[in-house]
């Protein structure tokens, strides 16, 4: 019975998982990214993250332990070595997604650190579900790491990619990009460090007292780091419909679409009705084609001094036109 239990507790603790990552995507409403290159964010996470924060973690452990004791070793690797190289190990991935151009702003940011920390997060919890000697200690580490250690990695990624996203959306120099990356890592390794640290004491001081008010501070900082990444998720996606409003009422003012469906659009439940257009028009491709098309053109405000990134962005913008248009007739 506590065999079928068991599998039972890391099938709903991995399903959880998953429930994190669909509702993160699902916040982002006007313009969602490719759930194919969610999936493989995620997968970078589980693999590549995983693979190389454990290697290069134990490598410094190592190193270290010739010079150490063993609870200094422990120490330097729990709260200092694992929270700055998985991060690291992360956010590599974001090497890749700043090619893409699906990666635009900080919401973009946001999904794919939520992602790539998530997958770390799924394959860390199977490697130490596997450790556990008994049922009672898998069901701890499953409540234990499902709704907050794996919030700690959603979280500390997503810090990384938020910042990385503020900084592509806008027109920075190298200096300010870096300044702005490296903020949001520190930002990350800190947050991963506190919780590793506040666990790190909990165990040592026990249950009772000291160990009780440790973990307590640990838990009530997780929660309060993922409200604030949901609050910081909304105020994203609001800066994202007041952008898409102004874009639209200028599109709306050139003829690119009438003036009523400017003040639609930008409105996610508004746009969810069915009486403002044509039934014979396309409903979900043509909010996909204005919704693009308004980012294009603020990314276009955005990089207005670099010649060759804009002559890319006013191709795109004059094809998104024509194509909505046909679709207007």
């Amino acid at each position: 019975m506590n065999t079928i239990l068991s599998i039972v507790l890391v099938a709903l603790a991995t399903f959880t998982i998953f429930a994190y990552l669909a509702f993160i995507w699902w916040l982002d409403r006007y313009e969602r990214e490719p759930i194919w290159l969610v999936i493989v964010t995620f997968f970078w996470g589980a693999v590549g993250g995983t693979m190389l924060g454990g290697g290069f973690t134990m490598l410094l452990v190592d190193a270290t332990s010739v010079l150490t004791d063993p609870t200094t070793t422990n120490l330097l690797a729990t709260v200092f070595f694992a929270p700055a190289i998985e991060e690291l190990t992360k956010a590599l991935i974001f090497v890749f997604l700043i090619f893409s151009v699906h990666f635009d702003n900080e919401t973009d940011g946001l999904i794919y650190g939520a992602a790539t920390g998530l997958g770390f997060a799924c394959v860390e919890n199977l490697l130490y579900f596997s450790t556990s000697q008994s049922f009672e200690e898998l069901a701890s580490l499953v409540v234990l790491r499902t709704a907050f250690t794996a919030l700690v990695h959603c979280v500390s990624s997503s810090l990384i990619g938020v910042t990385i996203g503020f900084a592509r959306s806008r027109s920075l120099s190298f200096s300010a990009t870096s300044f702005f990356v490296c903020l949001g890592y520190l930002f990350a390794v800190v947050n991963h460090a506190t919780w590793n640290g506040l666990t790190m004491s909990a165990g040592e001081l026990g249950a009772d007292g000291g160990g009780a008010a440790a973990i307590i501070t640990g838990i009530l900082i997780v929660l309060g780091g993922a409200f604030m990444m949901f609050l910081l998720t909304q105020f994203s996606v609001f800066h994202e419909h007041k952008l898409i409003e102004r874009v639209l009422k200028s599109e709306a003012g050139l003829g690119t679409i009438p003036t009523s469906h400017a003040s639609i659009i930008p409105f996610w439940s508004k746009r969810k009705r069915k009486d403002w257009l044509n039934p014979k028009i396309e409903r979900k491709k043509y909010i996909r084609l204005t919704t693009k098309l308004a980012f294009r053109k603020h990314k276009l405000e955005a990089f207005n001094h670099k010649e060759k990134k804009r002559q890319t962005l006013i191709k795109e913008m004059k094809y998104l036109r024509e194509e909505i248009q046909g679709l207007l007739g």
